[in-house]
């Protein structure tokens, strides 16, 4: 419990200091990278940067729970009998929190997408339809 408290505590110190340090915050490269090629007014430019920083908001403390129940797991896994129901356990809480955050990624995703025009929504379509593919 204690190894717990404690990597909570390095956790939150680490991220409230990145915060601090970081001053305001650019939007992910994908993000950026994908209106690039959409030509956004200044409004809709404030727009999307308030639906990005609620997403961050929203998102951040769901990504801190989700690496110390990552922690939590290996070090489940490192003992040297592995408790089999407690792992699994563990291992449905981090897929219930990954299923969480992209559901939130979606909705701000949906929530840009209401931003743009019609015709910024099909530059934004045209650009991505052939991202990440192999």
């Amino acid at each position: 419990m204690k190894k717990i408290v404690m990597a909570l505590a390095v956790l939150l110190t680490m991220g409230y200091a990145g915060f601090c340090l970081a001053g305001p915050r650019e939007m992910d490269p994908v993000c950026r990278q994908s209106l690039e090629n959409v030509d956004l007014s200044e409004e809709q430019q404030v727009q999307v940067r308030a639906v990005y920083e609620s997403f961050l908001a929203e998102v951040n403390p769901l990504q801190g729970s989700l690496m110390v129940k990552r922690t939590e797991l290996q070090r489940m896994w490192a003992d040297a009998h592995p408790d089999e129901a407690r792992i699994l356990a563990k291992q449905t809480e981090i897929s219930e929190v990954m299923a969480r955050i992209h559901e939130i990624r979606t909705k701000h995703q949906l929530r840009c997408r209401k931003i743009l025009n019609q015709n910024q929504g099909k530059a934004l379509v045209t650009h991505t339809d052939f991202q990440g593919g192999r």
